[in-house]
């Protein structure tokens, strides 16, 4: 205890000491403001602006360190201060701001994709601290900012000049500028989510709170900025502070949803402000008011600022003393928005596009417009073009108003200007000139260039979708004076004013492109080769070839046709029918629509079988497999694609008629209770699908015992009415007609009572089969047959497909007791016609396309042989 008070005490006497005491508060001198800003524009879109800034008192020089952090965050900080970066900007942008409708945006902006700029403190480690830098930031933001290397890194001459307070002789001596872009990276809220978690609120309080991630990416314009530079503190800038400023801008369409211009910040964002940012010793909301038009802004401002020389006026409201959940909202004395035609065109705007045609070569070429009547604007243009565009120097040419100017005169426009030629795999090109553009004119610059064939390893995945290829940037103005020309809006947010910096299209080429197909189909067809050559030796040397039991002379679907010239075969045909009635109305299918309407089993029902036939069956063999009752053999060529050999046996010469047919695959004429074709112990496995309720099961497990090898496998299953999910009235609906006596339910054979409760008072026979096995679906019934015994429920059902309303009324009329209705009903009302009539009208439905998504329920009971 004596030990932990002297602790304590040591503690608060060096923390008390002045050098200690200056250590900690010069750690809380950071400063956090916020804004949000909303301006409307002229086509009927809402820009808005959004900043935060975080502030220290001193600037780190080259080489100082930053010991203690408060609102500036760790994670930026650390990286500024590991890779010597004097100045840094970073823009995640998506979308192109439309200077013609939108004019100039309230703060600088950058070409769709990734922008990264920095100045960076000289030193021999100089172009590693970059690619750290890159892949720092990569990480910090989720972002593909690692793929920014030696190809399209820059070194700029004229543009992206300091924005900080520096002395430039001196900065020039001491750092040195780098730049890069990706063009085609995608923004997303995987870098809205970090780049929100470097603020000292995060989003759960103040402006930043309003950050819907949804909202935000639905908009027509998104670009999200990350800047830190110095800023002058005093007047005089004696003394600099270092600045983060995080700024995020959006326009979004408030008449695409109302038709009016009317919004509010609510409807906007989709979230309330309830409180402002403790943390923060300014925040506030402006509003940009329009110079015409009548509308109205809810609640009054707190003050309006006056524009000057004829700029817009700025509504201005505090948040710390506004109420708790402050909803500005705007409405205008409109019912509907009419565009207005004149674009408001700001006096330099450009626009960028390639020439040409073909794989080989093309050009491209820039118009920069110069609205100004009177005044001629000096620019600085800026351009990057990948190294497989070879660009040839020599073919640069300019015009002016359509007339094509030569170098050396008087009027030639081009003052200056600075060229990197490419270099293959290593560095990009690089143009760089000051321009002075007359007053009212269009320049138009164009360049040649060739295209070069890449190596097929070079080819992004989607190689025939193109390049992208980076904006160009247009930059005006060089101080204060030249800015406030040329930008109504400069002084709106910011005391320092910065360049204006004008961003092109980004631009998309087409490269010569082999063709990736020729590969993989030779490597097709050598597999497929080998496949066959491999294939058939291996099944010479692996498989068993056994003798086939005797069979039928003829071929069922010859039997009925040759019975006009037999009168034996008649005789056969007839008795053979007589027989068979017991086993149900298969006999007067129509196959066609059997086969056609009739569900498919899904895969899993042979996964489980398999999986059942491998566990205890010695040699776990897939040699021989008999499908009885087997109808157009949907079940014996499941089975075909597993085992060597399938028998298949059904009464119907019509439905073996319309059977699947596979070389492996042998149909035979034969009742289910006689298995007489087939010799003892010749089976591996016998399956059973949808007719146990028509077979005398008795006869059927002896016989079933009698053909299967010892451990041998029996699966049976079936399936009830058909239930369609989501539309209960109408499953019960098709439930009551099946069942009902006075509709189909007196017309079913007499053992569909079995299957409608699932085959439950099924008794399998243990002197003949143990592990007796049974799954049900969708819920248990428990009877006679399945008491005591294995009972499980499936998860999914085995049947289960997308119906449109016709596919549900032709598969309702494959129903045997539909048949026999209509045998014994001939000109009687179509039955299947008015149910799904009746359920058309409870549920709703309205086109005989709407799609239905259907199961059944289902039993499965697998067994092994005793024998």
């Amino acid at each position: 205890m004596i030990c932990s008070t002297l602790t304590v005490f040591t503690f608060l006497v060096i923390l008390l000491m002045p050098g200690s005491f200056k250590a900690v508060h010069s750690s809380l001198n950071d400063r956090f403001s916020e804004s949000l800003t909303i301006k409307p524009l002229s086509d009927g879109k809402l820009l808005t602006h959004f900043e935060f800034s975080v502030t220290l008192d001193k600037v780190a020089e080259e080489g100082a360190s930053f010991n203690h952090y408060n609102l500036f965050p760790r994670a930026l900080g650390q990286i500024v201060q590991s890779y010597k970066a004097r100045e840094l900007h970073l823009t995640f942008t998506q979308g192109r701001w439309d200077y013609e409708e939108w004019g100039y945006p309230l703060s600088s902006s950058a070409g769709t994709g990734v922008e990264l700029w920095a100045w960076l403190w000289k030193s021999e480690r100089l172009n590693e601290n970059w690619k750290s830098l890159t892949n720092a930031l990569a990480g910090l933001f989720c972002a593909s900012l690692n793929f920014i290397d030696e190809t399209n890194t820059v070194q700029p001459q004229l543009s992206f000049r300091p924005e900080g307070p520096y002395n430039v002789s001196e900065l020039y001596e001491r750092a040195e500028l780098r730049s890069g872009a990706l063009p085609h990276e995608n923004v997303c809220t995987e870098n809205l989510t970090p780049w929100v978690k470097l603020l000292p609120c995060k989003s759960t309080a103040g402006i930043a709170s309003l950050l819907n991630g949804h909202e935000l990416y639905n908009s027509n314009f998104h670009s999200m900025g990350i800047h830190v530079r110095p800023i002058c503190q005093d007047p005089n800038c004696k003394n600099q502070q270092l600045e983060i400023l995080q700024t995020l801008s959006t326009v979004v369409d408030p008449v695409k949803n109302n038709r009016v211009r009317d919004w509010s910040i609510n409807k906007l964002y989709s979230r309330k402000m309830e409180r402002t940012c403790p943390l923060a010793s300014e925040s506030k909301l402006r509003l940009i008011l329009p110079q015409e038009g009548d509308y109205e802004i809810i609640p009054d401002a707190d003050h309006v600022i006056e524009g000057q020389e004829k700029g817009p006026d700025i509504a201005v409201y505090d948040l710390k003393k506004a109420p708790m959940s402050l909803n500005l909202s705007m409405k205008w004395n409109e019912t509907r928005f009419e565009y207005d035609t004149r674009p408001v065109q700001p006096r330099i705007f450009a626009h960028r596009y390639f020439s040409g045609y073909g794989q080989e070569r093309g050009g491209v070429k820039i118009n920069i417009f110069n609205k100004s009547p009177e005044v001629a604007v000096p620019i600085i243009y800026y351009d990057v073009i990948p190294w497989y565009l070879k660009l040839y120097l020599h073919t640069l040419k300019i015009q002016i108003n359509g007339k094509t100017l030569k170098s050396g005169t008087a009027d030639y426009p081009i003052k200056d200007i600075y060229y990197q030629p490419a270099i293959d795999r290593s560095r990009p090109n690089v143009i760089e000139s000051l321009l002075l553009l007359p007053p009212n004119s269009i320049a138009t610059l164009s360049i040649s260039f060739d295209k070069v064939f890449l190596k097929y390893t070079e080819h992004p995945p989607d190689a025939n979708r193109g390049f992208d290829i980076g904006s160009a940037v247009i930059t005006i103005g060089s101080n204060k004076e030249d800015i406030h020309r040329w930008d109504d809006a400069a002084d709106i947010l910011n005391e320092s004013i910065n360049p204006i910096r004008i961003y092109t299209e980004t631009l998309l080429v087409s490269l010569p492109t082999p063709d990736f197909s020729m590969p993989y189909n030779v490597i097709t067809l050598t597999c497929t080769v080998i496949a066959l050559f491999f294939g058939s030796m291996f099944n010479l040397l692996t498989r068993n070839f056994v003798g086939l039991p005797k069979k039928l002379d003829k071929n069922p679907q010859t039997i009925e046709e040759e019975n006009s010239n037999s009168s034996a075969n008649n005789s056969i045909i007839s008795q053979f029918k007589q027989k068979t009635e017991i086993q149900g109305p298969s006999a007067d299918y129509n196959s066609d629509d059997y086969k056609n309407y009739r569900p498919i089993y899904h895969p899993r029902l042979y996964e489980n079988l398999y999986s059942y036939h491998r566990e205890r069956y010695a040699e776990g063999r897939f040699i021989r497999a008999l499908d009885v009752a087997t109808g157009t053999g949907q079940v014996a060529y499941a089975l075909a694609r597993t085992f060597t050999h399938v028998e298949a046996i059904d009464i119907s010469p019509t439905m073996l008629k319309s059977a699947i047919q596979a070389p492996n695959i042998t149909y035979s004429l034969s009742r289910a209770e006689d298995l007489s074709l087939f010799q003892t112990s010749s089976m591996d496995l016998i399956t059973i699908s949808q007719a146990a309720h028509w077979v005398q099961m008795r006869q059927f497990f002896i016989e079933a015992n009698r053909v299967l090898k010892p451990g041998g496998t029996l699966a049976i299953w079936g399936y009830a009415f058909i239930i369609l999910n989501g539309y209960e009235k109408a499953t019960e609906m098709i439930e009551r007609y099946g069942k009902s006596e006075d509709q189909l339910g007196r017309y079913w054979e007499e053992g569909r009572k079995l299957l409608n409760e699932l085959h439950k008072d099924l008794k399998v026979p243990e002197t003949l089969f143990e592990d007796v096995r049974w799954e049900m679906y969708p819920k248990l019934k428990i009877g006679s047959g399945n008491q005591g015994s294995h009972v499980s429920i499936a998860k999914k059902p085995i049947l289960e497909a997308d119906f449109t309303v016709d596919l549900l009324r032709r598969y309702l009329k494959t129903w045997s007791s539909y048949k026999n209705f209509e045998n014994k009903n001939p000109k009687g009302n179509n039955i299947i016609d008015k149910l799904i009539e009746e359920c058309r009208k409870i549920e709703g439905w309205t086109s005989e396309e709407q799609m239905l998504h259907v199961s059944w329920p289902h039993v499965i009971i697998l067994a092994r042989n005793r024998k």
